[in-house]
């Protein structure tokens, strides 16, 4: 599954995220510089999942409307209680009085599904950012799961030709079910939830911005929570993906003491998937079919 999927992205914390799913018209986040990293590859996209309403994950979305907009296209989705994308719609038209009413702009909740490619949808979930929300969602996670038609338990066994009588007597629908495949999670900015959130996916995307607890510091009273390595290691040993997308480095980091730091940590916990990295300020093009920084 993983290598039918092409993923272009870039994410340093402070400065920019965005990743680009090609095959789903999917864009996670819109940080500064996504049109500049994808050009003429933007007007592809029809869904932008936004997590929040930091800078660094939405800047790149002015430029995006203004390439392209056109006839609800693309699709903004973002955090219902968050009050600042209604404003950025407003503004974004009046800056661009082209682009007012082309695009559509979509309150999320968690646990809301919408379409994106044939068979495929987007679900969103709640994540934990900001300190101040409250009882409020102001920071999603987005989950991708495809539609599956199988055959009902009962029927199993059953040969081909009592198989087509059943179905020509009363429908494919008496005979199958339509199940959902977990196929790939996006955590945006968050702390490390349970493993269960994401067990079953078989691409993890997982924020990761500090590389040690001693560089996280004490993170209790501050307005903005994000993970540190190898929580998100562990977690991620439990929840068992085919394959883990770190992202989200602090620019504290140069590349190769993330690459490094990651490698040697994967080792440690001897992890049994691949793991690939976005290093901070490097786009990383067709990420998954590049070679991992560690392999089992």
């Amino acid at each position: 599954m993983s290598q039918q999927i092409t993923i272009t992205a870039y994410s340093t914390a402070l400065f920019s995220t965005w990743i680009f799913v090609a095959q789903w018209r999917l864009l996670l986040d819109a940080g500064d510089g996504v049109c500049a990293g994808l050009l003429q590859k933007t007007r592809k996209i029809h869904t932008i999942a936004v997590t929040h309403a930091d800078r660094d994950h939405l800047a790149g979305l002015f430029q995006l409307l203004q390439l392209n907009a056109r006839d609800g296209v693309p699709r903004i989705l973002y955090p219902a209680d968050c009050g600042s994308f209604p404003a950025l719609a407003a503004f974004s038209e009046k800056f661009d009085p082209h682009t007012e009413g082309q695009a559509t702009w979509t309150a999320m909740q968690p646990g809301e599904v919408v379409p994106l490619v044939q068979g495929y949808k987007l679900r969103s979930a709640s994540s934990f950012h900001f300190t101040d929300a409250g009882a409020q969602v102001k920071s999603l996670s987005y989950l991708v799961v495809r539609e599956v038609r199988s055959l009902k338990p009962q029927y199993v066994g059953n040969s081909q030709a009592e198989l087509d009588r059943i179905r020509q007597e009363h429908g494919a629908d008496q005979i199958t079910q339509v199940t959902e495949e977990p196929v790939l999670a996006y955590s945006g900015d968050t702390t490390v939830s349970n493993a269960d959130t994401w067990r079953g996916y078989k691409i993890l995307i997982h924020e990761a911005t500090y590389l040690s607890h001693k560089d996280a510091g004490d993170q209790s009273g501050r307005h903005n929570q994000h993970s540190v390595l190898p929580d998100v290691l562990e977690m991620a040993k439990q929840a068992g993906p085919q394959v883990l997308v770190l992202t989200h480095f602090s620019p504290r980091y140069k590349p190769a003491e993330v690459l490094d730091t990651v490698r040697q940590q994967c080792r440690s916990l001897e992890l049994a998937f691949p793991v690939h990295v976005v290093p901070p300020g490097e786009i990383m093009r067709d990420l998954l079919s590049a070679a991992p920084i560690w392999r089992p």
